[in-house]
């Protein structure tokens, strides 16, 4: 789903972390919980979005995981309607924050 993304963005950090820390994240991640049984690819994409919403300051994080639920099935307005679900939960401005990070996509 993510392509080298993870391992291009963090290309820059020095020796020997800008290797490290992508692989940490790739195999600890989506090495173990992605391929965990219970949820689909979808409902597995959107409630990592909700959770960075949740957790707030993750645009950078918002954007790539809001294509990914787009390319694992979900449509914009599923995105959208589970974002602004949120909203009684964890506020407005985090809610707007996270539909502005992904509303372009």
């Amino acid at each position: 789903m993510y392509g080298t993304e993870i391992r291009d963005n963090l290309a820059d950090l020095p020796e020997p972390f800008n290797e490290d820390l992508p692989r940490f994240l790739t195999e600890f991640c989506f090495g173990d919980f992605y391929t965990r049984g219970g949820l689909t690819r979808a409902e597995r994409e959107l409630l990592v979005l909700c959770a960075l919403a949740t957790l707030g300051d993750t645009a950078a994080q918002l954007g790539p995981h809001g294509r990914a639920c787009l390319q694992v099935g979900n449509s914009r307005q599923t995105v959208v309607a589970a974002l602004v679900h949120c909203f009684p939960y964890i506020g407005f401005p985090r809610t707007v924050a996270a539909i502005r990070a992904v509303k372009e996509l």
